[in-house]
């Protein structure tokens, strides 16, 4: 459960805001930063195809590593390469929009 999802639960009052401690959030938080996803679940996170998730990872293109011979990704290292695939479209759509 990320923090999104609480601010969104709290807002939508289905959990009561004094009901949400700030320790149960950072304690989720942590368990959130070590969680590792599957191939199918990391495929449904990003909506894209299980093929080209995989494709991703044999090539090397998305933070990923084989367990027993199948591909499992750490949910912070997918959350930082995310950031910098936006960081770098948007940088490229400002350079565009400049000539």
């Amino acid at each position: 459960m990320d923090r999104g999802f609480l601010d969104f639960a709290i807002s939508c009052q289905v959990m009561p805001k004094w009901h949400v401690k700030s320790s149960t959030i950072d304690s989720l938080m942590n368990e959130l930063s070590d969680e590792i996803l599957t191939l199918e679940e990391v495929a449904a996170y990003l909506k894209a195809g299980r093929r080209t998730v995989y494709r991703l990872a044999a090539n090397g293109q998305i933070p990923a590593f084989k367990l027993g011979g199948t591909w499992r990704f750490r949910r912070t290292e997918l959350d930082q390469w995310i950031a910098a695939r936006i960081s770098t479209q948007g940088k490229s759509n400002l350079d565009e929009g400049e000539s």
